[in-house]
């Protein structure tokens, strides 16, 4: 059940990842499972009102994977999706590595906001960085067309949301690097970590549904026996 997601043992939030290397040349297909997952949980969850934290948050990297070859049927159900999910306390972020890699309609829709540094390398990075920069609310104290291709590694201008749902004023932050190995497991501490997993055991052996055609030759099946034995 995707509610497995919002566990919180022993009152601390969890982390869950999708290892999606079996997939790589197919990258759209562990885009489409979350995507769906996501849907699932706006129609099984309720509203939610009040609450200084979200239920969830879903990070997808290379998000532009997403939308690369997408018919604009999948790109609006995107839309919709990411529009609408807020209201169940779900958080969703796309982590691209230039803005241009998401559709326009959704880079509007999002309101925490976290730019690292763009150095236009061309024409089109210039056109770009001018969007970005329209993109942002206007400040006193910055000039975004400057500031972008500044920024140092660790530095992000941030926008977040206010309590009231409002854009606040977009800041330059240092970010502190996480207190972690940068870098992928080993081949042996993903398995160790696999097999420790209550999540990984629960969903281990594959299980699939019963088809409606299944269901239907299976009782016409027994007819027909019932009507020989008959």
């Amino acid at each position: 059940a995707v509610v497995d997601l919002l566990r919180t043992p022993g009152g601390r939030g969890l982390v869950t990842l999708f290892e999606t290397s079996d997939w790589k040349e197919h990258p759209r297909i562990p885009a489409v499972l979350v995507l769906w997952m996501l849907a699932r949980l706006y129609h099984e969850l309720p509203d939610v009102t009040v609450g200084d934290r979200p239920r969830l948050v879903v990070f997808f990297e290379g998000a532009k994977h997403l939308f690369e070859g997408a018919p604009k049927a999948f790109a609006k159900q995107v839309l919709q999706l990411v529009r609408v999910i807020r209201s169940r306390g779900i958080g969703v972020f796309f982590v691209v590595d230039s803005p241009r890699d998401l559709p326009p309609e959704l880079l509007a829709q999002l309101g925490n906001r976290i730019q690292h540094a763009f150095v236009p390398a061309d024409e089109e990075d210039e056109k770009t960085l001018r969007a970005l920069a329209r993109s942002y609310p206007k400040s006193p104290f910055y000039d975004y067309e400057k500031i972008f291709p500044q920024l140092q590694p660790g530095e992000a201008l941030v926008a977040a949301l206010s309590p009231t749902g409002a854009p606040t004023m977009p800041v330059v932050t240092r970010l502190v690097p996480p207190g972690s190995r940068v870098g992928p497991l080993t081949e042996r501490e993903l398995s160790l970590r696999v097999q420790e997993s209550t999540q990984v055991r629960k969903y281990a052996q594959p299980f699939e549904h019963e088809a409606a055609r299944e269901a239907l030759s299976r009782k016409m099946l027994a007819g027909h026996q019932s009507a020989k034995t008959a």
